[in-house]
């Protein structure tokens, strides 16, 4: 999903992100900073108007071309 901030003040993003075994955790704390959803590049990237929640929660979009970065995520993740 893509995100654009606009900085009209001082602006601070953190993003965490780990890992453990079949677990993962993500967090993003974003101070001071307008996030909006970039309809254009979702589109673009998925091939059609998406939510955020059809990502998310849904889990109904997906990116065929995202497919050889994912299976060499799985085998990572299984020899670790």
């Amino acid at each position: 999903m893509f995100f654009s901030c606009c900085d009209h003040f001082r602006a601070r993003a953190d993003l965490a992100g780990a890992s453990k075994n079949r677990g993962l955790f993500a967090g993003i704390s974003v101070e001071g900073a307008v996030v909006r959803v970039r309809t254009s590049l979702n589109r673009a990237y998925f091939g059609k108007a998406v939510t955020p929640t059809d990502i998310l929660v849904r889990r109904s979009v997906k990116n065929r071309n995202a497919n050889s970065l994912l299976d060499a995520v799985k085998k990572a993740a299984a020899a670790s």
